[in-house]
C-alpha cells in the first residue's frame, strides 16, 4: 500500500539542507506555485513555447504537432472548468503530460533544495536550485490522447498490424492499452528504436492475479526490466519505493520477459515511467523539465546505473530503520 510518510522521507532525503526560513519558503510558494486557473493556463502556453524552442531529438515532427494539439484541447478544458482559487497552505495545481494524455492534479507541495540528492552527484543538470515536490495529491481532470487501432498506428509507420502487436510484445510500445483481446495505442506513442530500453513500472495498490514469473510481486511496488550488458541476460528487479518490503533481482529468459512485460503493460493499475513526457508544478516550470543526461552517464552501463539507484534506496531504508530504533 502507498505510504505517505515514506514518500516524504524520500523527498527529504533527495533534497539538500534548507537555505530558506519557513517564512521565506512560504513567500517562495506564493510567488511560484500554480495557485489559480490563470497560473495553469499561462504555464500551458509557456510549455508549448518551450517545446517549440527545444525539440526532443528522439521525437518526430508529427509527435510535436499531436502534442501541441492535445495541449490546446487541455487549455480549452481548463478554461471551461471551475477551479478553487487562490489555493493556500502549500496546495497547488500541476499538470503531467504522458503518452496516454494530460492530467491536472491538485497537490500538497514540499520545497526541495537542489533536487539532485546526496547519493546522486550530477545525476541530472537542473536550471534551478529550489523546486516543488508533492507529498500528497490527486487528479482532478484528464484529457486523454486519442487511441488508435493497431491498423491505424501501423499505417503511420508503414507496417502491418501484426508488426505493431510484435512491438507491444517486445516492450517497445509501453503505453498501449488492452480492452478484452484488443489493443489500442495512444496517438502520442512513438516506437523506441531497435535497441531495447529498460522498462520501469510502479503501482500503489496490490495487483490481483500476480504473474507466475514473479508471484511475490506485491512484496514490492515497482519493477525494472533491463538487459545485463555484460551477460546478455534479461533481469527483473523488484524494488520498494513507497512501501517497506523485500527487494530482489531475478533472471528471465526471453519468453518469461515478454510475458511479464505484457502483464505490466496491460494492467490498468500499473504505471510505466517510460511513458512520462514532462510535467509542470510551478511557474516557469517547463524550464525545469528541460533535462539533459549528464555526460558521465554516456559511458556507464544500465546495470551500473541501476546499482547506484539501489545503493541510494538502501541508504534511505537504513536511515529510516535507524530512526525507528
Amino acid at each position: 500500500m502507498y505510504d505517505l510518510q515514506r514518500e516524504r522521507e524520500l523527498i527529504e532525503f533527495s533534497s539538500e539542507p534548507a537555505d530558506l526560513t519557513q517564512e521565506e519558503e512560504y513567500e517562495f510558494y506564493k510567488k511560484y506555485a500554480l495557485r489559480t486557473k490563470e497560473d495553469v493556463l499561462t504555464e500551458i502556453r509557456e510549455a508549448q513555447n518551450q517545446k517549440k524552442k527545444i525539440r526532443h531529438k528522439d521525437r518526430s515532427e508529427d509527435f510535436h504537432k499531436r502534442l501541441n494539439a492535445l495541449l490546446d484541447t487541455f487549455y480549452e478544458e481548463i478554461t471551461s472548468h471551475l477551479l478553487m482559487e487562490p489555493l493556500d497552505n502549500f496546495w497547488g495545481y500541476s499538470f503531467e503530460v504522458r503518452e496516454t494524455g494530460i492530467t491536472l492534479n491538485l497537490e500538497h507541495l514540499m520545497l526541495t533544495y537542489d533536487f539532485v540528492g546526496k547519493d546522486y552527484p550530477n545525476w541530472w543538470e537542473y536550471s534551478a536550485t529550489h523546486t516543488f515536490s508533492r507529498d500528497d495529491g490527486f487528479p482532478i481532470l484528464e484529457v486523454k490522447a486519442r487511441l488508435l487501432t493497431l491498423e491505424e498506428y501501423g499505417k503511420a509507420y508503414g507496417v502491418e498490424a501484426g508488426s505493431v502487436r510484435q512491438w507491444i510484445r517486445r516492450g517497445k510500445l509501453r503505453s498501449a492499452c488492452k480492452f478484452g483481446n484488443e489493443w489500442r495505442v495512444p496517438e502520442l506513442t512513438e516506437r523506441t528504436g531497435r535497441e531495447y530500453l529498460g522498462g520501469h513500472y510502479l503501482w500503489k495498490t496490490d495487483l490481483p492475479d500476480p504473474p507466475s514469473e514473479v508471484p511475490d510481486i506485491n512484496d514490492a511496488d515497482s519493477l525494472s526490466i533491463f538487459r545485463n550488458l555484460h551477460t546478455g541476460e534479461w533481469t527483473a528487479s523488484l524494488e520498494c519505493i513507497y512501501k517497506k518490503g523485500m527487494e530482489r533481482t531475478i533472471v528471465l529468459d526471453n519468453k518469461e520477459k515478454e510475458k511479464l512485460e505484457l502483464y505490466l503493460i496491460s494492467h490498468p493499475l500499473v504505471e510505466c515511467y517510460n511513458n512520462y513526457i514532462f510535467g509542470v508544478r510551478q511557474k516557469n516550470g517547463s524550464q525545469y523539465e528541460m533535462m539533459k543526461p549528464n555526460e558521465r552517464l554516456k559511458n556507464r552501463s544500465i546495470s551500473e546505473l541501476h546499482e547506484q539507484i539501489l545503493r541510494a534506496g538502501e541508504t534511505v531504508r537504513s536511515q529510516s530503520t535507524d530512526s525507528q530504533q
